[in-house]
């Protein structure tokens, strides 16, 4: 067997090998070039494979997590606050100032920048809104232990200036435990009179 290999002529399967060699990579060039002009010609796929890296790289580069909207105890009070109003009227949570509230007509664009950026960032805890129009009745803010604070306290004088200034009124309720459903509505009766008016000849209040 040994005599055998020695007398293969090795060399002449050389050519042989180096020429396979080339004709695989020359496939495999072949194939890239061709997948490229396949993308060129459909911009849809192409886009496609863009926004799916995209945004393979956005879920794991973004430093961000999902929050609940309320807090136990702002929920806690949303539920007794929706059963005191009982329908009559609809109450949107987190509501920015500047979804209610826009800067009048006639302001440069310097003032008008100012007036805005005093109250992009504020929200109120809710909202109160005319069941089929939408157009708000009152804000509504519970307040913690946080409003003691020195620049909560300044900001709650800002909203309440706004407010007045708008003519929305303003309902503060303390944070407790639990809530007397016909508190709340009493104290909604006393300070939105306009709830009270255009629910005057509505449903009857339920009894608390």
């Amino acid at each position: 067997m040994l005599i055998l290999a020695d007398r293969i002529p090795w060399g002449s399967f050389v050519p042989a090998l180096i020429v396979l060699g080339l004709v695989l990579v020359a496939g495999l060039v072949l194939k890239a070039a061709k997948g490229l002009i396949e993308r060129r010609r459909d911009p849809a796929a192409s886009a496609s494979i863009a926004r799916a890296h995209h945004d393979d790289e956005s879920v794991v580069t973004l430093p961000y997590v999902a929050k609940p909207l309320l807090t136990a105890a702002e929920f806690s009070f949303l539920r007794a606050l929706e059963a005191a109003i009982d329908g009559r009227a609809r109450v949107f949570a987190q509501v920015g100032l500047g979804g209610v509230i826009a800067t009048e007509r006639g302001l440069t664009n310097s003032e008008r920048t100012s007036a805005w950026n005093r109250i992009q960032s504020k929200s109120f805890d809710f909202v109160l809104c005319h069941p089929e129009t939408l157009a708000p009745l009152a804000a509504v803010e519970l307040d913690d232990r946080s409003h003691e604070r020195a620049e909560r306290r300044r900001r709650d004088t800002l909203v309440e200036d706004v407010c007045r200034a708008v003519g929305l009124p303003l309902v503060r309720f303390p944070v407790r435990a639990r809530y007397s459903i016909h508190e709340l509505r009493a104290r909604l009766e006393e300070d939105v009179p306009r709830w009270v008016r255009e629910n005057r000849n509505g449903a009857a209040s339920p009894s608390a």
